[in-house]
């Protein structure tokens, strides 16, 4: 009679974990939780960016999707910043690269990889500020807000660098799974939103060339 090698219990939890830890690059809790919380960060801030996008074209509002699309993109901003301070928050307990408080607080104090991680802090700092004058846009006036609003192309490519160079992931099966799935996703936004500017654009410059062809058409010869 063959044994039974079937796993249960502890035993299971310990294989599926280390399995887990292993996919991440590592076998401590924390840089699990870490890289885990990282990764769902982007997949967010991908999802808040490009659904933010498609909110604000006639490709949207002609399905009927405008309303859905404004809450999800404001909800999911705020789940970008909850993960992403678990996702930093942990490493005040890892034992094979210690941060301090500060060294994540404030860009360039990290000790390890200062320029890259500084991305990573300032990145999050942006969307911080970017939210809470999404909150007091009222106060502040429609212009500020959306000048400062005007920043999250380049937060996306801040947080992207970050995960792109430091991540242990990124050649794994899962971090180029989320990676490419993210990317995808918003240049499909962005594809929609440019083709959409520019038929808005065509149709507002349409009629003012139809007048200035029908006045050139009456002048004498």
């Amino acid at each position: 009679m063959a044994p039974d090698t079937r796993l249960t219990g502890p035993d299971l939890w310990t294989t599926l974990w280390g399995r887990v830890a292993l996919q991440f690059g590592g076998n401590s809790w924390t840089w699990v939780l870490s890289r885990a919380g990282g990764l769902v960060a982007f997949a967010l801030l991908s999802f808040s960016f490009g659904v933010g996008l498609l909110a604000r074209t006639g490709w949207a509002r002609r399905r009927g999707w405008t309303g859905w699309m404004v809450v999800a993109h404001q909800w999911s901003a705020l789940l970008v910043l909850a993960f992403a301070w678990l996702h930093a928050g942990v490493l005040l307990k890892d034992r094979f690269v210690p941060f301090r408080i500060d060294q994540i607080l404030l860009p360039g104090r990290a000790p390890y990889a200062p320029f890259w991680v500084a991305l990573g802090s300032a990145g999050i700092w942006v969307l911080a500020y970017v939210l809470l004058t999404f909150q007091l846009r009222r106060r502040l006036g429609e212009r500020f807000w959306k000048s400062v609003h005007a920043f999250n192309p380049l937060l996306f490519v801040a947080l992207l660098t970050h995960g792109l160079v430091l991540g242990p992931d990124t050649h794994a099966f899962l971090g180029v799974g989320i990676y490419a799935a993210s990317l995808s996703w918003v240049l499909f936004a962005l594809g929609v939103y440019g083709r959409e500017r520019a038929t808005y654009r065509a149709q507002r410059t349409a009629p003012a060339a139809s007048e200035r062809a029908r006045r050139t058409d009456k002048m004498p010869a």
